[in-house]
């Protein structure tokens, strides 16, 4: 199972691409400010970050690429909201 650190590593790799639209891009920082934030219970923190990049997957102006990298981060924060 994946820890918090190599979750928000793969959405730092994703704000490293330039071809993420900028609502995407924000609500990925919104995601790695919320995973961060240790006040919270882990299975909070996931489900808030879920909640933030649900509104986004389906964009229309994200790439397939994007969409599915984006829909494995939300299945690992899944399994921590158990």
């Amino acid at each position: 199972m994946e820890s918090f650190k190599d979750i928000i590593d793969i959405l730092n790799t994703l704000l490293e691409e330039k071809n993420i639209p900028k609502n995407v891009r924000i609500s990925i920082m919104n995601a790695k400010t919320i995973l961060t934030d240790q006040s919270k219970l882990e299975r909070v923190r996931a489900a808030l970050a879920i909640h933030e990049l649900d509104k986004v997957v389906n964009d229309t102006n994200i790439t397939q690429h994007y969409r599915l990298k984006l829909m494995n981060v939300i299945a690992v924060l899944e399994s921590k909201t158990r």
